[in-house]
């Protein structure tokens, strides 16, 4: 099964620390960081030894660099955290060469090596200058972005493909380059003042004069200057004719192989690593623990390889079958995933202040034939799985004896219960739900989209809100075994949350879908046997037929007390809509909020560019009674942590102005950090009229502003011949990175489910390129304007092309239940929601 290497593959990338942002307070995405992920899950699904797993890791660049498969192991070495706009270049070195000594020896060694970096180790026999003796291994160690991960084949045909299309833009390419010379290089001279005057020297010098130290310290820089001079070239995109000469050609360009996410050594010859002390400073030479291996260590350069070959000299002394920890290590950590606990309660610390294995001589039998057995996983596990101790039952009782002998289980005398681990319980939900997407692997994923969760995007500092509640590792250090923490907030999402209240109804609508003729005592039974996997007894039958018909009851008077819907072609009067036009009802796509008439998803054949306009006829039936907002379009799904933007209307408690028109906008703001900006146009929407509503983004500073953009807004009242246009142009903070290509467009609501919709009419809706508006207003304009993308009216809706726009049903009505039985459907819906907020649905027996 493809899922056996998810899983356990899982457990390998909490042990790597992986994570797909960078961390700190920038936390920039890792787009290409999934391949290693796919190269773990692969890796376990293959069987492959972990004796040639953990070489690929540390030295797949020097063992077969021309394999993909081989050479994406090294994104090991690249997972650590990391800030690309950090000014002190040569500190930054230091912390990501510095993390691996000891990373390496609680990972593969069970050892704290990193505790010997200041002194030697105060319960282990580590010295000090052991811990340099590792890190000279890391030492020459360059992350890499220039390398595709392909093949010689494949990396063969795109250069020819490449030359091509060369060969063919020559002439724009020339021009546009030669327009934007000047902006790269004012943003490069203006990012190098920012560091410091030895850094600034490195970079002053030539390729070929600077140190392997310097090459390693200005490749950190270029990666910040990279990103400013790009920005500075979106910024003068918007108004470059020959960028817009060149773009023809760029949409011909071969697509890139994908990078690939790797390190390798910066040459064959490694900077020096120095040990510091009060006698002095040490150059210290690669070497192994001085406990194992007390002897100096000679490694020859791979030049072929333009390495150093100190890696691999690492990997063949940490795989040799002769090493005392490293296959006990990942026996013991095995162990651990199966039963809880390992038979060495501390996988990754064998040393002084590790626990003594509970049974060793278990340990050393299981160790020896993995060793034997080719150092697979799948023969261990065999050999646990159909062991007596792990096919007992958590539901023995304790004695009086085991409790004075063993109150801690750790001689096994009953299986220690376990909860499901944040992973286990999403992806569960999705199942009973039946929503999940089949998906073995690729790019990572939004975590609304219902995908196994190891394929959610995982950032750091905004990790998605279900797996961070369930204890799911954020990915800033190696995590050999996860906390099982009880807390009120995860109560709190369980009962509250909009995901599991949408799962819940899910499964309502599955089940009664399934069978709409069951009785409550079916509809209870069966709710019971899918949550819980067991069947159900008596007393559960008759308590859920009980709450079954009190919910229902509770919910049918409720909805009797509700006022009824009004009829779509009322929302306005037709004599102070448009003069000449028809019925809204008849020329106005009617949002009506929780029907299937929420709103549309729009299909343009491009995305916008920082700098675009909005313009939309609409009309307001109503504002949110808070502070939610009434969404006109977006491409965003309501996460601040996700780029995208939005323009709406805003509720009456709104800190802006009940009715007061906004853009939010998610994106980079002027250190890169994921922000998200609400721009705030002061311009009120009035109720129950035809009004024009525009926004104009544009990438140029205002006066007093030297970072961002301004949003220039209109809003006119078009049941008043005589109304003027009310305008007003808004800075914002951004510096662009919220047109996210990943999330759909949306009319009328949000890319994902929840509030934030809209109550009423839209009657056309254009979105174009570029940052001034038309000439124009929109309900005079009947030819298209330069640069629109999508052009809306309700016409689109019966066309010959209904892809194009197409009706969006909220997720309560994936499965649409008749109206007569809603009542029956959602008191089912309450009965899943309090099964999966059991114990027994959270805990393995």
């Amino acid at each position: 099964s493809p899922r056996y290497g998810m899983r356990w593959g899982q457990h390998w990338l909490d042990l790597v620390r992986y994570a797909e942002s960078d961390g700190y307070r920038e936390d920039a995405y890792r787009p290409d960081a999934w391949p290693y992920r796919d190269y773990v899950i692969k890796s376990f699904n293959d069987d492959k030894p972990y004796n040639q797993f953990v070489r690929e890791q540390l030295a797949g660049d020097e063992l077969n660099p021309d394999d993909p498969g081989v050479l994406i192991g090294t994104a090991f070495l690249r997972h650590g955290i990391y800030e690309w706009n950090q000014a002190d270049a040569e500190m930054h070195r230091d912390t990501i060469v510095k993390e691996l000594p000891g990373l390496t020896g609680e990972l593969f060694l069970g050892l704290s090596v990193g505790c010997a970096e200041c002194h030697d180790h105060k319960f282990d026999p580590i010295l000090q200058k052991d811990y340099y003796r590792f890190r000279s291994f890391f030492e020459p160690m360059l992350w890499r972005d220039d390398l595709p991960l392909a093949g010689r084949e494949e990396r063969a045909a795109h250069d020819a493909a490449m030359a091509a299309w060369e060969a063919e833009s020559a002439p724009a390419r020339a021009a546009w380059e030669a327009e934007g010379r000047s902006a790269r290089e004012s943003a490069a001279k203006k990012v190098l003042d920012i560091f410091p005057p030895a850094v600034q020297a490195m970079k002053a010098k030539s390729a070929a004069d600077r140190s392997p130290y310097e090459k390693q310290v200005i490749y950190l820089v270029d990666r910040r200057v990279e990103v400013e001079a790009g920005r500075a070239l979106d910024k003068l995109k918007p108004k470059s004719a020959a960028w817009a000469a060149y773009q023809p050609f760029l949409a011909r360009r071969p697509p890139p192989l994908q990078p690939a996410f790797v390190a390798t050594d910066v040459g064959p010859e490694s900077p020096p690593t120095k040990l510091k002390s009060r006698k002095g400073t040490t150059t210290v030479a690669p070497g192994f623990l001085t406990i194992l291996a007390p002897g100096d260590l000679k490694v020859e350069p791979i030049p072929e390889r333009q390495s150093t070959g100190r890696r691999t000299a690492l990997a063949d002394w940490i795989t040799d079958p002769a090493n005392p920890l490293t296959a006990r290590v990942i026996v013991n950590r095995v162990w651990q995933y199966h039963f809880g606990r390992g038979l060495s309660g501390n996988a990754s610390d064998f040393g002084k202040l590790g626990e003594k294995p509970s049974h060793p001589e278990l340990l050393d039998w299981l160790t020896a034939g993995f060793i034997e057995n080719g150092w697979r996983f799948k023969w261990l596990h065999r050999q646990i799985l159909l062991s007596a101790a792990w096919r007992q039952s958590s539901m023995v009782v304790s004695t009086a004896r085991t409790n004075e002998v063993d109150p801690g289980n750790k001689l096994l005398w009953r299986f220690r219960p376990q909860r499901l681990d944040a992973e286990q319980a999403r992806d569960t939900l999705l199942l009973l739900a039946g929503e999940m997407k089949d998906k073995t692997g690729g790019a990572s994923e939004e975590g609304l989209k219902p995908y196994p969760s190891i394929f959610t995007r995982k950032r750091r500092n905004s990790p998605d809100e279900f797996l961070a509640r369930f204890d799911a590792p954020p990915g800033f250090q190696s995590v050999a075994q996860r906390d099982a923490t009880n807390t009120a907030l995860q109560s709190l999402l369980m009962a509250n949350g909009d995901w599991p209240l949408e799962r819940a109804r899910a499964m309502a609508n599955r089940l009664f879908n399934e069978d709409s003729t069951a009785s409550p005592a079916d509809f209870a039974s069966r709710a019971v046997v899918r949550v819980l996997g067991r069947p159900a007894t008596a007393e559960e039958v008759q308590g859920g037929v009980t709450f079954l018909k009190a919910q229902q009851e509770q919910i049918e008077a409720a909805r009797a007390a509700a006022p009824p819907v009004e009829d779509p072609a009322a929302l306005a009067d037709a004599a102070v809509w448009f003069p000449g036009l028809t019925k809204p009802g008849e020329s106005t796509a009617v949002f009506q909020p929780g029907t299937a008439h929420e709103k549309l998803l729009a299909r343009p054949t491009s995305v916008e560019t920082t700098a675009f306009f909005v313009e939309a006829v609409v009309y307001l039936e109503s504002v949110y009674p808070d502070s939610s907002v009434r969404t006109i379009v977006s491409r965003w799904n309501g996460d601040p942590a996700t780029r995208g933007w939005s323009l709406g209307v805003t509720g009456a408690k709104s800190k802006y102005g009940a009715s007061s028109v906004v853009l939010q906008l998610i994106g980079d703001d002027f250190q890169a950090a994921l922000t998200l900006d609400v721009v705030a146009s002061g311009l009120k929407v009035p109720l129950k009229k035809p009004v024009y509503v525009a926004a104009a983004l544009s990438p140029e500073t205002l006066p007093g502003r030297p970072y961002g953009g301004n949003v220039r807004f209109l809003v006119r009242d078009l049941s008043d011949s005589a109304a003027v246009v009310q305008e007003a142009q808004i800075p914002h903070a951004l510096g662009g990175g919220f047109v996210n290509p990943e999330r759909s467009l949306v009319l009328g609501g949000r890319d994902g489910q929840g509030p934030h919709v809209w109550a009423g009419g839209i009657q056309r809706l254009v979105i174009g390129n570029g940052s001034a508006l038309p000439a124009s207003l929109l309900p005079g304009r009947t030819a298209t304007a330069p640069g629109t993308l999508v052009d809306f009216t309700a016409s689109a809706l019966s066309t010959p092309d209904p892809t194009a726009f197409k009706w969006i049903k909220p997720a309560n009505l994936a499965h649409p239940a008749p109206p007569a039985a809603l009542a029956q459907v959602e008191a089912l819906a309450d009965l899943f929601h309090v099964l999966i907020n059991s114990n027994e649905f959270l805990y393995l027996p």
